[in-house]
């Protein structure tokens, strides 16, 4: 009998491709802005932090605003709605500089809402004296700030 011969052709196996997603972060529903009003030496001093809901739910939210000062802050420091609904504490007769309020309020959603810390007397400083705000917003961190100088 004549000899036999099998050819066999190797197994092949095809991988699926691999697929990377990469989903971007959302960007932050929640955004804060700071910005010095009065600063004029014999006037009230004026700051107004600015909190926004741009998500489409409401938000319970934390802010912590802390107001510096290279001299002497005006005496009677407050924190206190500007618009929207916020409860801020404390309330300072004598400040001294660092000095931190801290503000909690609930904004609706697509609304903004604005803390004013103020003082109940005047601004008894040095033309130059600079004087600093900052706010941290909770949740997600979101830093604010300000500096502006007596005038």
């Amino acid at each position: 009998p004549a000899p036999t011969t099998t050819t066999a052709k190797p197994a092949t196996t095809t991988a699926a491709p691999t697929t990377t997603t990469t989903t971007a972060k959302p960007a932050p529903t929640i955004r804060a802005s700071q910005a010095f009003l009065a600063t004029t030496i014999g006037a009230p001093i004026q700051v107004d932090t600015t909190v926004t809901n741009d998500g489409t739910t409401s938000a319970s939210v934390s802010v912590i605003i802390t107001l510096s000062s290279t001299g002497a802050l005006p005496n009677y420091l407050e924190a206190k709605a500007g618009t929207g609904s916020w409860s801020c504490s404390p309330y300072a007769h004598v400040p001294t500089s660092p000095i931190s309020y801290t503000c909690t309020g609930t904004l609706p959603a697509k609304t903004s809402g604005v803390i004013t810390v103020s003082s109940g007397s005047k601004i008894i400083g040095t033309v130059g004296q600079s004087v600093f705000a900052g706010a941290v917003v909770n949740p997600g961190g979101i830093a604010a700030g300000a500096m502006a100088s007596y005038s």
